[in-house]
């Protein structure tokens, strides 16, 4: 299984003698690297800047948020992919139009399906673009927020959508795959923190 982690890269030094924090992804005996675009003078910087008993603030605090959901974004392209291999992960990972943090829920739909094309899953992909096509018309019909976030959704949310689609003549088959499909990218968020499980 593929892992990715915080790597100082002190082979190449910066005319303003910093280095590059990168994202080390390892699978088996092969290794990567990827830029952040971050520099530290040198792993004692490194070590201060992610210290959990001395948190950081101001500039550094922004600096180790985004290094971590680079991190994040990295990990989740490796769990999301059946079969790892750096050019599946690199297609996803290296893509900056897609929205890899999962905290939004149509840019987790996006994302999602992006991994889905790349396994080869055209027609897995194209449900869950059906789901979203679905949800965004529930809340233009209901005058909803369109930017929907997984804090919005809760079982009153779900009994609405459902009637809603229910009273559009909607397939109780389609409004289950619907349904199941958001359960999967609620689950998703779940297991990689962006949601609380609770």
């Amino acid at each position: 299984m593929a892992k990715a982690s915080i790597y100082l890269d002190t082979r190449r030094q910066t005319k303003d003698d910093l280095y590059p924090i990168k994202i080390r992804v390892t699978h088996g005996s092969n290794r990567k690297y990827y830029s952040t675009g971050y520099y530290v003078a040198n792993q004692i910087e490194l070590s201060k800047l992610f210290d959990t008993l001395k948190p950081v603030r101001g500039t550094k605090k922004v600096i180790r948020d985004k290094i971590l959901e680079n991190v994040s974004k990295a990990e989740l392209c490796i769990s999301s992919l059946s079969t790892f291999n750096f050019t599946k992960f690199e297609e996803v990972f290296l893509k900056k139009s897609a929205d890899l943090t999962y905290t939004k829920v149509f840019s987790s739909f996006d994302a999602y399906r992006e991994i889905l094309k790349l396994e080869g899953k055209v027609s897995t992909a194209s449900g869950y673009e059906l789901a979203a096509k679905s949800l965004k018309k529930f809340l233009k019909a209901t005058n909803k927020n369109q930017n929907l976030e997984f804090g919005d959704i809760n079982k009153e949310w779900l009994t609405k959508y459902e009637n809603w689609m229910t009273s559009n003549n909607s397939a109780q088959s389609t409004i289950g795959i619907y349904l199941r499909n958001l359960r999967t990218i609620f689950n998703v968020s779940i297991s990689k923190g962006f949601v609380p499980q609770e």
